[in-house]
Formats: C-alpha cells, structure tokens, sequence
C-alpha cells in the first residue's frame, strides 16, 4: 500500500486521539480536570492579550522588515509607471500575483489593488509602504496572533501536565469502585481534550496550506483524509 501525505496527517491525529484517551484512563478524572484548567487559562490568556500583542510586535519591528521586504521586490520602474498614471489596476494586481511565494497562497484582488493605487497616487506613503498594510499587514498580524496563542497554550499545558502528573502520583484510590470510577470520568474528560487537540492540530495544517501549499500539504490533502477532514 502505497503511503500518502494525508494518510500521513490522519496517522497523527489518531495517535494524539488515543495517546490521551490512554492517559485520561490512566491518571484520572482529577489530573484531567486539570488539564482543562490549563486549557481554559489559555482560552482566557489568548482572548485578553493575543489580539494587542501581536499588534505591539508587528508595529515594533515586523513592519519595517516587510516594508524593506516588498520595496526590494518589486519592479523599480513600476513606480515610474505609477507616477505616469501609465500603470492600470489589473496590470499592478498581475505584478504582485507574479511574485511567487511572496504574498503566501493568497492573490492579491483587484480592489486591494485600486486601494493600493488611490493612496499611492494621495501621497499616503511609498508603494512599499502603501502595499504593506494593505496586503501584508493582516496577514502577519493574524500569523503573530496564531504564534503567540500557540505558544500561551503550550505554556499554559505544559504547567498543567506538571501539575496533573503530580496529582496522579500522589493519587491513592484504596476501594477499587472509586478507582474504576475515577478512571471511566479520567476518560471521558480525556475524550473531550482529544476533541479539542484534533481541532487545534487541524487548525494548525489549514494555517500552514494558506501560506505555504505544496504536493505534500494542502486544501486538496487535508481533503483526501479519513479522519483529519472531520475537524475541518
């Protein structure tokens, strides 16, 4: 049988899925409870401070980076063009969708670009400037929002699997009902964790296919899965 990509991705979504189904039975409802504390910490970090700190880094240095970046990439005598009034609409938007991989998977559409060449021709900025906050400033904003609320909930789970490991051996269930039962209620709380994780995971492949689609991962793969397309 031949090994696909997406078989690839369904793999690991289902190890994930078992992996802490195993561990919700293995440690117990208390340790799971506290694992969903870490991740409500998370939803309620993210939702307060992820949206201005991306923001406060973007405006800090990731602007002048893309900035320097789009002026370097296009054409110098497109400015001249502009100037001119020699250059239309759908002549820049076929220049900037020229630049491969540079705007990511997206296209630049012809609105952006008429936006792009009224604030141009208003003295709003350079072109450089002009098309990076009209094309590239959303973009790496949502991408600075996605990093940094990626890495509260590592930080926020990784202090609570600490804390759920520590209450798992300490853990002492002499009558072997309670036992049985904190396990069953471990791993219905494991259930919904996985639910969770396999809708993070997934969400993280459909980021990664909107800016950097290849043969290996993209919309058409994570369609062609099993299992990975029931979180899309």
């Amino acid at each position: 049988m031949h090994l696909t990509a997406g078989m690839v991705y369904d793999g690991i979504l289902v190890v994930l899925f078992l992996y802490i189904l195993w561990r919700g039975w293995h440690q117990g409802m208390v340790s799971e409870l506290v694992r969903l504390a870490g991740w409500a910490a998370a939803i309620v970090l993210v939702s307060m401070y992820a949206g201005p700190w991306a923001e406060r880094i973007y405006h800090s240095f990731l602007e002048r980076i893309a900035v320097s970046s789009v002026a370097k990439a296009i054409p110098p005598d497109v400015i001249t063009a502009l100037e001119s009034g020699a250059l239309a609409v759908q002549s820049l938007q076929e220049i900037l969708n020229s630049l491969n991989g540079f705007f990511g998977a997206q296209t630049v559409d012809p609105s952006t670009v008429n936006n792009i060449i009224t604030m141009f021709n208003q003295d709003a900025g350079s072109l450089a400037e002009i098309i990076t906050q009209n094309v590239l400033q959303p973009v790496l904003i949502s991408v600075c929002q996605v990093l940094l609320s990626i890495a509260v909930l590592e930080a926020c789970l990784f202090i609570s699997r600490i804390l759920a490991r520590m209450v798992a051996a300490h853990r002492r269930d002499t009558d072997s009902l309670l036992s049985m039962t904190n396990r069953f209620l471990g791993l219905a709380l494991g259930f919904g964790e996985g639910l969770v994780s396999g809708y993070v995971y997934v969400f993280i492949l459909s980021l990664v296919t909107t800016f950097f689609t290849t043969k290996w991962l993209s919309p058409e793969v994570l369609q062609g899965t099993i299992f990975v397309r029931l979180f899309l």
